[in-house]
């Protein structure tokens, strides 16, 4: 793995700008609400973790230093949405990772976007998609299906190398619970559950303690009509069996593999 050059400050001044020409083009289309994703480690993430981020300059080092580009950015797109448009920001609470982001700076920082005031909710993550992907997966690790969808070489070294990217964490209902609480109890804006819905027991809990909305993507991935079969008390559980190989099917189109694909 090589060393990413940092951004220049030029760079970053574009990047918050296509951000905000991004939403323009969001809005223009007629959505109703944009997430932006300050987790997993992806740009704005990377950002934020001190695991990655090693910049000496202003955006780097302190709490406030390495919110300043998720800010920027955050600020942007909200003008640049119609007030009528919901904005969020996916945040990790913790990295997963040695030396990464955890509760006791992710804490703060969410406090200070709450403060900022251009957020109408933050939905609250953890886990490393470069260094700890099954963080917020957990369940089976689909190497072998992972390996498939890539090309020899790179087949290859995830075969090699996936035990390390992707540990193996046993599933658990509503395992990001513990450290979501912590939030819902510094916070008053809407917070919105992620990870371990599976039961109806699950979301009526979560709710119950404060919790604006619940995330159930994998759930909907296996049965789309899940909403409404709980909403009609039709089940009181999803279908999924958390085996992840929807992961690997990201590249040819995200499903749940144990749903026939439609015929064109």
């Amino acid at each position: 793995m090589g060393i990413v050059p940092g951004a220049t400050k030029a760079q970053i001044d574009d990047l918050v700008e296509e951000f905000a020409a991004a939403a323009r083009v969001v809005a223009a289309s007629g959505f109703d609400a944009v997430e932006l994703h300050l987790g997993h480690n992806y740009l704005l993430s990377s950002f934020l973790s001190p695991n990655l981020n090693k910049r000496k300059d202003e955006y780097g080092g302190s709490i406030e230093n390495r919110l300043r580009f998720p800010r920027r950015v955050i600020e942007a797109v909200r003008e640049a949405l119609p007030d009528s448009m919901s904005l969020w920001a996916k945040l990790n609470m913790a990295d997963g990772v040695p030396a990464g982001l955890w509760l006791d700076e992710s804490l703060p920082m969410a406090r200070v976007l709450e403060a900022d005031g251009h957020l109408d909710a933050i939905e609250l993550t953890g886990g490393s998609s470069l260094l700890n992907g099954m963080y917020f997966f957990r369940g089976d690790v689909p190497v072998r299906e992972f390996a498939a969808a890539q090309s020899k070489v790179v087949g290859w070294g995830l075969k090699v190398y996936g035990p390390r990217i992707f540990p193996e964490l046993p599933f658990e209902e509503a395992f990001f619970l513990d450290f979501a609480r912590q939030f819902r109890a510094e916070l008053s804006m809407p917070l919105i559950y992620l990870g371990g819905v599976n039961e109806r027991s699950t979301i009526e809990r979560v709710l119950g303690e404060g919790f604006s909305f619940v995330a159930i993507a994998r759930a909907i991935l296996r049965d789309p009509d899940l909403p409404n079969k709980l909403a009609a008390e039709r089940t009181d559980h999803g279908l999924c069996v958390h085996c992840n190989k929807c992961m690997a099917t990201i590249y040819s189109g995200t499903r749940c593999v144990l749903v026939p694909e439609e015929s064109p």
